[in-house]
């Protein structure tokens, strides 16, 4: 899984969290490393998520296009995909577990 850099302190207000949350300790954590192992982790909802988060703190400092902009260069993701990204109304899809045969 690729590391990423983030800003998560944005989301921490938004739940209502009291303490942020730190995405390098989760990622690396043995039991989220376990999940991820057995198929269990959304990973592009997990860069999604991340992208976010980046994008909240860029626009702090660039105007919309530029921080749009360096998240497409930085993800490898064209502008449109990042723009789907951070403005589309996302469904939640239901956890579906592979079948288990005995």
């Amino acid at each position: 899984m690729t590391k990423f850099n983030s800003n998560i302190d944005s989301h921490s207000r938004e739940s209502g969290n009291s303490h942020p949350l730190n995405l390098e300790k989760l990622l690396f954590n043995p039991l989220f490393l376990k999940l991820q192992a057995y198929g269990l982790i959304d990973e592009i909802a997990l860069r999604n998520f991340i992208i976010k988060n980046e994008y909240r703190s860029l626009r702090c400092k660039l105007h919309l296009g530029d921080a749009v902009y360096q998240l497409s260069q930085k993800y490898y993701l064209s502008e449109s995909a990042i723009n789907t990204i951070l403005f589309r109304k996302r469904t939640k899809k239901p956890i579906s577990f592979p079948s288990i045969k005995f």
